[in-house]
């Protein structure tokens, strides 16, 4: 480790085996990956390529800011496809001139818009439509959805290659709402020739084959994430964290620890500073908590409050000496840790990856 204090590796191979876990899955579609937040913060330009390599040809962002880095990493003589779930971006249209470049329209004007855009410049590669089955998010109400295409030839003309919608639910057990998405989708969708439809997230592509169409859009689960947190993670650890020690000190008892003097020590004490905070992605709501940060297999409670670039954690349990400055230790240290490490700090895996690592070098590995 150089002078960064903390650092995120990010394991290639495991990336790249848990999309082919995902394709396994889901034979008869095809795997396209989301690459939204720089490849939830695991760094686009390292990781769109190796996906690229191993067949990933249709992918998906959020917004067209993130575009660029994509076109600045694959081969622009190859074919691939990015849809931009944003939309067709009013005043940025131009950017869509770009064959590989395509909209996720959510609206009414939007298919209006893009209508006139691929008849003046005969875009190659046809949109997606988003319809909102259940998240009440983007894209179009049923109704809206069935107003706009009443009639169907208006796919063709309006150069419409895919439909696409997003399950709410798919990562909880037995959740209701996953039937009553398919259903509507199904419903809805039935009777369109020749356009892709797509449902399914990570976790969708764990439900039956229902839920499957032509499309499957993995986020979470690539990167290490449980898809299915009720049971043990199939997915592989992707993704490692280390952070620095940065001071170690021994305390006596009655002593405060952190903003506010909200920890006390009751025995004396071994404390390691690490040089990590909430403005590294640390969320400041595991303050006092026993988060998954361990060395050698052992858990290191986090003592007091979080700070912006560094936190304190309990060390009493290791032998003296094995721990010194500059020494590092890990946060979130086996393949279901990131989900458990979420779950203490009261948030999703999806929002620890993003954040984390902002401040950090990071490693690329591939075994």
């Amino acid at each position: 480790m150089r002078a960064s204090t903390s650092r995120m590796i990010v394991d290639i191979s495991a990336i790249i085996a848990n999309f082919e876990i995902i394709r396994e899955m889901v034979p008869g579609s095809e795997c396209a990956p989301v690459l939204k937040a720089d490849a939830y913060g695991t760094g686009v330009g390292t990781v769109a390529p190796a996906l690229f390599e191993v067949g990933a040809k249709t992918f998906f962002v959020a917004f067209l800011s993130e575009v660029e880095a994509l076109l600045n990493v694959l081969p622009s003589n190859s074919e691939f496809r990015i849809y931009v779930l944003e939309g067709f971006t009013r005043g940025f249209e131009g950017h869509f001139r770009n064959p590989h470049v395509l909209p996720v329209l959510n609206t009414n004007d939007q298919v209006l818009r893009w209508e006139k855009f691929v008849n003046t410049f005969m875009h190659p590669f046809p949109a997606a439509v988003h319809l909102d089955t259940g998240m009440t998010r983007l894209g179009f109400l049923p109704r809206d959805f069935s107003n706009t295409f009443s009639d169907k030839k208006r796919f063709k003309f309006a150069n419409i290659g895919m439909v696409m919608s997003h399950l709410s639910s798919a990562d909880v057990k037995g959740a209701t709402a996953n039937e009553v998405q398919l259903k509507q989708f199904t419903s809805l969708t039935e009777g369109i020739e020749g356009i892709e439809r797509s449902l399914s997230n990570s976790a969708g592509a764990f439900l039956d084959d229902r839920f499957a169409f032509d499309v499957v859009r993995p986020g979470l689960s690539l990167y290490g994430g449980n898809p299915t947190p009720w049971t043990e993670n199939r997915m592989n650890r992707a993704i490692r964290f280390e952070a620095r020690i940065l001071q170690i000190s021994e305390i006596a008892a009655g002593v405060t620890v952190g903003y506010g003097g909200k920890f006390v020590s009751t025995s004396p004490m071994r404390l390691a500073a690490l040089g990590i905070g909430f403005a590294d992605g640390l969320p400041r709501s595991l303050s006092c908590t026993g988060a998954l940060i361990q060395y050698d297999e052992k858990n290191l409670p986090i003592i007091g409050r979080v700070s912006m670039d560094s936190m304190v954690v309990d060390i009493s349990s290791l032998p003296n000496n094995c721990l010194t400055e500059g020494s590092c230790v890990e946060i979130f240290p086996h393949r279901n840790s990131i989900n458990e490490f979420a779950e203490v700090a009261g948030t999703i895996p999806n929002e620890v990856l993003v954040h984390l690592g902002k401040r950090s070098e990071r490693y690329y590995v591939k075994q």
